[in-house]
């Protein structure tokens, strides 16, 4: 068969121009670096706070009588279809991902170290949300 005599007809009139270009794929991988790059200042507010911020918010806590598993301070990020890495994540693995944690504990461990007589933990929700919860010890 002498394929010099197949042709293509477009009967749709779409453009047969790239799917994509350098240029947008560097364009799609600056909004995802940047969506990125807020969310970890966001997850670092509740889980890295600094010490002012937590001393307010467990004074609040403290004002109300110490209830158990209280939520101290919360985040609200939704994850990107893909993350600039190529990869696909849920809300609890993308948080890691931002933070560079392969689970929370060494991150609880941590902010439990700066206080005494409480606890840190910390729970999901199905909106999106990580709550930073502290209870007495």
């Amino acid at each position: 068969m002498d394929d010099s005599n197949i042709s293509f007809t477009n009967t749709d009139n779409i453009s047969l121009g790239p799917i994509a270009t350098i240029n947008d794929l560097l364009q799609v991988r600056d909004v995802l670096v940047k969506k990125e790059s807020d969310d970890i200042l966001l997850f670092n507010s509740v889980f890295q706070p600094d010490d002012t911020i937590l001393k307010n918010a467990l004074i609040q806590w403290a004002t109300i009588g110490f209830p158990h598993q209280y939520v101290l301070l919360s985040v609200q990020m939704n994850p990107p279809p893909t993350c600039s890495d190529g990869q696909i994540r849920n809300f609890y693995f993308y948080s890691l991902y931002l933070a560079k944690l392969e689970d929370m504990s060494s991150l609880l461990s941590t902010l439990n170290i700066r206080v005494a007589g409480m606890i840190f933990d910390f729970t999901l929700t199905d909106t999106n949300t990580l709550n930073l919860i502290v209870s007495k010890a």
